[in-house]
């Protein structure tokens, strides 16, 4: 059975402002996002923000299926999580969209990627200069959305949403 939901396909300056806001705290150009089509699917404890494929005739397919009274939990692929009024967050199909266009990226090794895909923090030594980054793999893969944390002489990398925590958390 499906849960009634609003669907509203969103304008450029609608999605505007969350995406530079997000895409300015790891320090990515959003320009390329900005130009693709969005939807907002409006639920009774969030919101989600869904990118939706280039040509994609979404307006007819939402008439369709709710004229047999069928509301999708999405459309398109989920990259925003909205809890309310200015407060939203990224969601894992975001990050690896981000990878080509951010500055703030922490590379890490096999060893360090396993540990934060299990969400845990790593020690590096080296140093970086930012607090909030993007983890790839040594093969520019998205792991997670991470903080990092200034030591000594090392930099403690610490997970804020990783691949894995699906696993943890639903599987």
């Amino acid at each position: 059975m499906s849960t009634k939901k609003e669907l509203k396909i969103l304008k450029n300056n609608d999605i505007k402002y969350i995406l530079n806001k997000i895409c300015s705290i790891y320090r990515c150009s959003c320009k390329a996002l900005l130009s693709k089509e969005y939807i907002e699917v409006k639920g009774p404890l969030f919101s989600q923000i869904c990118l939706l494929n280039e040509g994609e005739r979404i307006d007819r397919i939402i008439a369709g299926l709710q004229k047999k009274n069928f509301y999708p939990y999405s459309v398109g692929l989920p990259i925003v999580k909205i809890k309310g009024h200015n407060n939203f967050s990224p969601l894992l199909p975001l990050g690896q969209l981000l990878v080509p266009y951010c500055k703030n990226i922490v590379k890490v090794g096999e060893k360090c990627a396993s540990k934060l895909t299990y969400g845990k923090a790593v020690s590096v030594s080296h140093i970086y200069s930012f607090r909030y980054g993007i983890a790839i793999s040594l093969m520019d893969d998205f792991i997670a959305f991470v903080k990092i944390k200034a030591l000594r002489n090392q930099s403690e990398i610490i997970p804020v949403l990783d691949i894995g925590l699906y696993l943890r958390e639903y599987g």
